[in-house]
């Protein structure tokens, strides 16, 4: 999985470049975010516009980083999403709980 990171002043950018957001791909973001918020990074963004799929393991992880992150006082957001994306996270009410940018 290809995650790109882009700095903007003190927030952290991770742009995933993968189709899917299942399994293996998952894992290796959310073993990227907490390197960041171990390293005191609690200012986190995700670019999710090129995955087109998330399975139940990659929707824990997102929800796992976003309670990590609000636990520290810090800012979880996905700055930007691909429609398909967002409205199966929208059915899930998963737009409910974390702060998600509309496409």
């Amino acid at each position: 999985m290809s995650i790109r990171e882009n700095r903007t002043g003190d927030t952290v950018e991770l742009v995933v470049d993968s189709l899917s957001l299942a399994g293996d791909e998952a894992t290796a973001l959310k073993e990227k975010a907490v390197e960041l918020i171990d390293s005191g990074q609690i200012k986190l963004s995700l670019n999710l516009t090129k995955p087109e799929y998330i399975d139940s393991s990659g929707i824990g992880k997102l929800l796992f980083m976003n309670k990590k992150i609000e636990k520290l006082g810090g800012d979880f957001r996905i700055s930007a999403i691909n429609s398909t994306l967002y409205d199966f996270l929208e059915s899930l009410a998963i737009t409910k709980v974390m702060d998600i940018a509309s496409p």
